[in-house]
């Protein structure tokens, strides 16, 4: 986008910083001026409309194009499709070639769709034109932090201070590489120097909680979200940082209070916006009403939580209807039975039916007021089918025993997943070699990843069934063929656990809230064990525990 649309990030200014990430505050921005219309919401499908307009009128409008492509990008988040932006910033950059600024904004698009390669070659194309522009700087370091490249991250931050000695946006980047070479108090030193310089800036809020969260200084960082909120009330990123960590200790009641706004911070989605005119249910009496549930967030997290609707049948007398994700339906239509469920893949059958509210899946834990104690939570609660089980175990005969699951990745589109996610090689020091064991591969990929993964698992004992496993109903069927899963915080933990099979599950210290801060079993799932790290980004200690543990349970 040309400079002078590009809206600045204002940090000492509460009312200009906008609770953005550390790149959507450089780089996303919610609103344009088109010439003399008003400014419209960039994620409008007025602004849209309007750009596509201009396109017709002028083939050559380059700048119309490079917008439409940072709009639909921006919309990335909602709708999962970045390829479309993308394709709109090629264009852009077909008709301007050597627009240094074009360049950068197709690395920054390649960086959200996570494709790496791309994007570090879009931001040197762009620098090679360009040298000292800054935004390309900071999307290089961005994509070093994001790939855990830290001595190509040191340099090019010591770039920008050499070349910007004035510019504080670095400095997120400088907390951030200390965090991550466990140079904790010179990052929170950093940190508070720049909050004393800046206190309406919110990453910086954010960063110092995290900071401390890596440490496994979880009260210490609850209490920097509630400073930050008195700097800065109800602000929707911090309250749903807050509740995350809140619930992290177990403290559910004010964690459910402020997690209904993380809604603000995800955004519209389709599914939201088609259904925004039913009032929302936070509660209510059920009796005879129709409610309308719908997805949230990743697979594992349905999985996790779907056991919520039969809580809401058993206690009203009410008409259920889920919209699901297509690949789990088969499995939850088996293992989850009731005459007033029904479930949905089709948005489109929303339109010929009437309900009283809606609600995505977790909002039914703060309506439920859930707890352990409230809610006794069910054991092997999926059931897939019967056949699929004979099929399988039929398949897997010409492998002796013991037969180990496994997966050391999860989604790269998930935030956490540097963090979360093992190296291959590492994972693999578990087994040691011992060709006494059958190991399976359960890390699914996406279509464009599979020849990689096929490549990575070529010369190794993993044997990978993955292709003929075409939905979570076969998944489940092939693991309960299984002696043992092992495996990081994934959708596969999640399974393995649901089914009420043995599963080790390896956390990162900064893990998700519902493995909360402490203990080696979940009440999630009894047959599921939990092993952490004790220091932020240490796995040697873990994988020497998963390595004896495995070998207790087998």
């Amino acid at each position: 986008m040309n400079e002078q649309n590009q809206r600045k990030t204002k940090l000492q200014n509460p009312q200009e910083n906008q609770p953005l990430t550390q790149l959507e505050n450089q780089d996303i921005i919610h609103q344009f001026s088109f010439g003399h219309q008003p400014k419209m919401d960039l994620y409008s499908d007025e602004a849209k409309e309007y750009l596509h307009k201009k396109i017709d009128e002028d083939p050559n409008d380059a700048e119309s194009f490079e917008h439409l492509g940072i709009a639909y990008i921006a919309d990335g988040k909602r709708t999962g499709d970045f390829k479309t932006g993308i394709n709109y910033l090629f264009a852009a950059l077909q008709k301007d070639p050597t627009n240094p600024i074009y360049i950068y904004n197709l690395g920054i698009g390649a960086l959200v769709y996570k494709n790496f390669k791309t994007a570090e070659a879009m931001f040197q194309a762009a620098l090679s034109l360009k040298p000292e522009y800054i935004k390309t700087l900071l999307g290089l370091c961005e994509l070093y932090s994001e790939t855990n490249q830290l001595d190509k991250l040191h340099s090019t931050i010591q770039m920008i201070k050499k070349q910007h000695p004035d510019n504080d946006s670095v400095l997120t980047y400088e907390i951030n590489y200390l965090t991550d070479i466990r140079q904790f108090k010179q990052a929170e030193d950093l940190c508070l120097s720049l909050l004393r310089k800046y206190p309406y800036f919110i990453n910086a809020h954010l960063t110092l909680a995290s900071i401390y969260n890596k440490q496994g200084r979880i009260k210490e960082g609850t209490k920097s979200y509630i400073r930050a909120l008195r700097v800065y009330p109800n602000n929707p990123y911090l309250e749903t940082n807050l509740s995350l960590a809140l619930l992290n200790q177990q403290k559910m009641r004010s964690g459910f209070h402020f997690y209904r706004s993380r809604r603000k911070v995800y955004g519209k989605s389709k599914i939201s916006e088609q259904v925004k005119h039913i009032p929302h249910w936070t509660g209510q009496d059920l009796s005879n009403k129709k409610l309308f549930i719908y997805l949230e967030q990743g697979i594992g997290d349905m999985i996790n939580f779907i056991p919520l609707l039969q809580t809401v049948l058993a206690k009203w007398n009410c008409t259920l209807h889920c919209f699901m994700y297509e690949s789990l339906i088969p499995l939850f239509k088996q293992s989850i039975t009731h005459p007033s469920l029904h479930w949905m893949t089709d948005l489109s059958e929303t339109k010929n039916l009437s309900f009283d509210y809606q609600a995505p899946l977790l909002d039914l834990l703060p309506n439920l007021n859930f707890s352990f104690t409230t809610i006794a939570w069910p054991r092997a609660y999926l059931k897939p089918s019967t056949e699929r089980i004979s099929h399988w175990k039929e398949k897997l005969q010409a492998y002796k025993k013991p037969r180990i699951g496994i997966n050391w990745q999860g989604n790269i589109m998930h935030k956490n997943d540097r963090n979360r996610s093992i190296p291959f090689e590492t994972f693999m020091t578990i087994f040691n070699h011992n060709e006494s064991l059958h190991l399976f591969n359960l890390h699914m990929p996406e279509p464009e990843n599979r020849a990689a993964l096929t490549d990575l698992l070529r010369g190794s004992p993993v044997i990978d069934m993955t292709p003929q496993l075409h939905n979570f109903n076969d998944s489940a069927a092939f693991i309960m063929n299984l002696d043992l899963v092992i495996t990081v915080d994934t959708a596969t933990a999640h399974l393995a656990g649901a089914l009420g099979k043995r599963v080790i599950v390896l956390l990162a210290l900064d893990n998700d809230w519902r493995w909360f801060e402490s203990g080696d079993q979940t009440k999630w799932y009894p047959t599921m064990t939990l092993l952490r790290q004790e220091q932020y980004k240490d796995w040697a200690s873990v994988l020497a525990e998963a390595k004896r543990e495995s070998s207790r349970c087998l």
